[in-house]
């Protein structure tokens, strides 16, 4: 697959203009008061539980910041209406990727956000939702790179990139590729763009719209993206719910069948995806 990339100059330069703050802002950490489900008054005066939700901000279009600086995308848009139709609250915290999964086993999260695929590892720690979008693990490099496979990186000249504490990551370690790593999907893609590395791992809907998000008329560059390994097909993306709280799972799934019958998820999904092939 080719993307024509017009390179932003500020991604170059100083990557503010056209960045969707992750690079930084999703090194937030949960405020000290951050606590457990709490259940809050409603103007009816019925209780409505809130939960607290850490989000990792760096995969746009499925979770990034708004104008405002504020968690928005497709997932966070996706949940609200899911929780306005349970009738439950959400408090999205932004974190690191690699704070969540350990965050909700401590009790400091009930559900977790940020482009999360169904694995082994993340069936264990969690209880995982139906899925909601699906996606492929991709490489992404310049144009008419030798790359297209995951074998094809273990002979290849250059630098892998691949952002810590990711699915994406294992996979190269498993194949005895020592890549060289970062905080967030954003700086792995800004890596690339200043050639410190030469490809980038990691999940094709973010990737996809890193590389064609942005424009500047001055500078062009194309990009190619390959499947890392086709034969594994395509990867649900899912939320992560504390493990063991079927109550709350059972509302999210039953939330998401809702809004597939009445309509919501086609609307949001077309809002962030337009023609994307990532409806489920």
């Amino acid at each position: 697959m080719k993307i024509k990339h017009l390179l932003p100059m500020c991604v170059a330069l100083a990557l503010s203009a056209c960045s969707d703050n992750s690079a930084t802002q999703s090194n937030d950490t949960p405020p000290a008061s951050a606590v457990s489900q709490q259940d809050t008054a409603a103007p009816t005066g019925e209780k409505v539980t809130s939960y607290l939700v850490g989000i990792d901000i760096g995969y746009p279009p499925l979770t990034l910041r708004d104008t405002k600086g504020q968690p928005s995308g497709f997932e966070v848009e996706l949940l609200q209406a899911i929780a306005d139709d349970q009738k439950f609250q959400i408090n999205l915290i932004p974190d690191v990727r690699a704070n969540l999964f350990p965050g909700l086993g401590e009790g400091k999260y009930q559900i977790l956000v940020g482009s999360f695929e169904v694995n082994p590892e993340r069936q264990a720690q969690a209880e995982l939702s139906n899925p909601y979008a699906k996606g492929y693990r991709a490489i992404l490099s310049k144009k008419d790179s030798t790359v297209k496979s995951a074998q094809d990186l273990r002979t290849a000249k250059g630098i892998v990139g691949v952002q810590k504490s990711t699915n994406s990551e294992r996979k190269l370690v498993e194949l005895g590729i020592t890549p060289k790593t970062y905080d967030s999907l954003f700086n792995t893609f800004k890596g690339l763009v200043q050639e410190e590395i030469t490809h980038v791992v990691g999940d094709s809907i973010p990737l996809t719209y890193y590389a064609i998000s942005n424009k500047d008329e001055s500078v062009t560059q194309e990009y190619e993206l390959a499947h890392f390994d086709a034969s594994a097909g395509e990867s649900m993306l899912v939320y992560a719910v504390s493990k063991g709280n079927t109550e709350l799972l059972g509302k999210v799934n039953q939330g998401l069948e809702n809004l597939k019958k009445n309509g919501t998820y086609d609307q949001i999904y077309q809002k962030w995806f337009k023609n994307n092939d990532a409806k489920v």
